[in-house]
């Protein structure tokens, strides 16, 4: 504390030198910055910017030049995420494992909403992967309930755009410190 501000400011609100230092003290301890060290989460924080997440027109491009090709978007989805066919099929896309198999398998032209949805799990991926290091550890936390969601598992919002986007928020807060 520097007691010249403190002399200063005592003399011009005409209080007592012991009040203004307290309450400069006060104010020393209430600082606005995240004490908690970034670095448990792996990242330091300006590496990630929300406008880095969630670049719509990349992903609408993307759809569009990626939806007829169902093999290779499925195929990056599956590598890059490590989940099941199963509860790809089921929980996101909500069809049944065999469908997903045959557009997987056949390079069938994908719903848009099915593109739509997986092109932004990819980014999601990469967003999450940058964060816990690995797809098995941003599995583990999208499968437990997390404090910025209302304690609710991020993965009930993979099946919907909105549900992406706003597990995307979540990572970015995050990546500024916020507790998981």
């Amino acid at each position: 504390m520097d007691l010249a501000l403190a002399t200063h400011l005592s003399q011009s609100l005409s209080l007592p030198l012991s009040t203004i230092k307290d309450a400069l003290g006060a104010y020393h301890h209430t600082s606005s910055a995240v004490e908690e060290p970034i670095a448990a989460y792996g990242v330091q924080a300006s590496h990630i910017l929300l406008e880095d997440k969630i670049d719509h027109h990349q992903i609408l491009e993307s759809i569009s030049n990626r939806h007829h090709d169902s093999s290779e978007l499925l195929g990056e989805l599956f590598g890059i995420s490590e989940l099941s066919l199963k509860f790809l099929a089921e929980s996101v896309f909500e069809l049944n494992a065999k469908t997903l198999a045959k557009y997987k398998q056949e390079s069938l032209e994908l719903p848009k909403r099915i593109s739509e949805i997986a092109v932004k799990l990819i980014h999601l991926y990469h967003a999450g992967i940058e964060i816990f290091s690995h797809a098995k550890s941003f599995n583990k936390w999208l499968n437990e309930p997390a404090v910025g969601l209302d304690f609710v598992a991020p993965a009930a919002y993979l099946n919907t755009s909105t549900g992406i986007d706003y597990i995307n928020e979540e990572l970015h807060r995050i990546s500024l410190g916020y507790p998981i």
